[in-house]
């Protein structure tokens, strides 16, 4: 199957939305107190995209921050990796400010 065969059958298989957002947050990663900052480029109710500089500190589970000195986060586990982004799926309670962040990009401009 070609490139062009594979497009044409691609199908989402997300359940759901992603929201543009394009912000900066924070990686907590495991017990480092420093975070380490990351562009989140789309978001939905159990997982997100983002942007990070060094790929090699990354490991499988760490916290996704809003703000950069934020008491806690949302606890996330790695699905995906490329050069520069990875992909999240959140696996515990997740930030209230991320819901907020994506009823905000869903909502109609008016």
């Amino acid at each position: 199957m070609d490139f062009l065969e594979r497009v044409k059958n691609w199908r989402e298989r997300r359940k759901h939305v992603r929201q543009k957002v394009i912000t900066t947050a924070w990686l907590r990663l495991a017990e480092n107190t420093v975070p380490h900052v990351c562009v989140l480029w789309d978001v939905s109710e159990r997982g997100a995209r983002l942007s990070v500089t060094d790929m090699d500190i990354v490991p499988a589970n760490l916290t996704l921050l809003l703000e950069r000195n934020a008491p806690s986060g949302t606890p996330c586990r790695v699905v995906w990796r490329s050069a520069d982004q990875i992909g999240l799926e959140f696996i515990g309670p997740s930030d209230p400010g991320l819901h907020d962040l994506i009823r905000r990009k869903s909502a109609p401009l008016t």
